[in-house]
């Protein structure tokens, strides 16, 4: 019935410089509308991209759009993405709970893979341990921690730990790959690298 159906009218508008912008008022139905990429609802502020058909009205001399798709640009591309590589390594039972291996009670010796010195999430780390016991010994593994070499790096350093884990003074406990705060969409993403899920799974440490 009519009385379900939503109808949704908002504007697109492009900044394009001193406190200008480009507007186009748009109107859709919940039921006809495809959305994609959104975590909920489209909120103002999302930066989009819409597939309509254009309608100009002669006599009010108003351009509107009639949108059909909408999709969370950027956003929405990577959370997409990320959902399905979930998705598909999930199937695989990459995240099953009788893969995980338990924590040692007390760790010895921590392998840090982190930022460089100076960075927030090694301090951060680094501090909060000082903080709770002089006890633990951490061997610091040096990766970037945004960014297209990210996972490469990241998977360097597990490399790494495996290699030396016969090796009485070098083995370590456990692993602990940590960085600082950021945006999840954009500073996070090289954590979704699926080469990296793998590597993280098969790890025996």
């Amino acid at each position: 019935s009519w009385n379900d159906i939503v109808f949704i009218n908002f504007q697109l508008q492009e900044d394009i410089g001193k406190g200008k912008f480009l507007k186009l008022a748009c109107n859709t139905r919940e039921d006809r509308c495809r959305f994609t990429g959104f975590e909920g609802s489209p909120k103002d502020g999302d930066k989009v991209t819409v597939k309509a058909s254009l309608q100009y009205n002669r006599n009010i001399s108003i351009l509107q759009a009639d949108v059909f798709e909408m999709r969370n640009t950027g956003k929405g591309d990577l959370l997409l993405k990320f959902q399905e590589i979930k998705e598909r390594l999930a199937k695989e039972g990459l995240f099953d709970e009788d893969r995980k291996k338990e924590l040692p009670v007390l760790p010895r010796r921590i392998g840090l893979i982190t930022g460089s010195d100076g960075t927030e999430g090694r301090r951060d780390f680094l501090d909060e341990i000082e903080c709770r016991s002089h006890y633990y010994d951490i061997h610091i593994y040096n990766a970037r921690m945004q960014g297209e070499n990210c996972p490469p790096q990241i998977i360097a350093g597990l490399d790494y730990f495996e290699k030396v884990k016969d090796d009485p003074d070098k083995r370590v406990d456990v692993i602990v790959i940590t960085r600082g705060g950021g945006d999840k969409y954009t500073d996070f993403v090289c954590f979704n690298d699926e080469a990296l899920a793998r590597r993280v799974s098969a790890c025996t440490i």
